[in-house]
């Protein structure tokens, strides 16, 4: 099953620095992410500005665990035990003219890419891998 198709324009994404609990069950951490795409197939990201994201862990809670960053592309196995369709990798993305600032641990953050994603003509200052903001 694929999920995708999507474009993500002109968006402004602003100290999205909350922590939460999320995923199918419940064990991911998340702060400090402006946008993520998981798993989706054929996503553009264009136009947006995301600036000042921060991980921010408040007392007594467990560190994050999903990877924080300005912008998020990401693949997840499916989780063991868990019923459904693999989603398959993040694949065909392609993330063009964006402006990424000051975003904490980097601005953009890729982690197990799948095949065809584009990253060219954004704005942004760190990023893992470190090839796709050239300064």
């Amino acid at each position: 099953m694929i999920g995708g198709n999507w474009a993500v324009l002109a968006n402004r994404s602003v100290v999205n620095n909350g922590y939460c609990i999320a995923g199918r069950d419940g064990s991911q951490r998340v702060s400090g992410v402006g946008m993520a795409i998981v798993n989706a197939d054929k996503v553009l990201v264009s136009a947006n500005t995301i600036t000042d994201d921060h991980p921010v862990i408040p007392p007594g809670q467990d560190p994050v665990n999903f990877f924080p960053a300005g912008l998020a592309v990401l693949t997840f196995p499916m989780p063991p035990g868990q019923p459904g369709v693999d989603p398959g990798p993040a694949e065909n993305v392609r993330v063009v003219g964006n402006i990424f600032k000051n975003n904490q641990p980097v601005d953009i953050q890729l982690f197990a890419p799948g095949s065809g994603d584009i990253f060219t003509r954004n704005l942004c200052g760190t990023s893992d891998p470190a090839t796709i903001c050239t300064k």
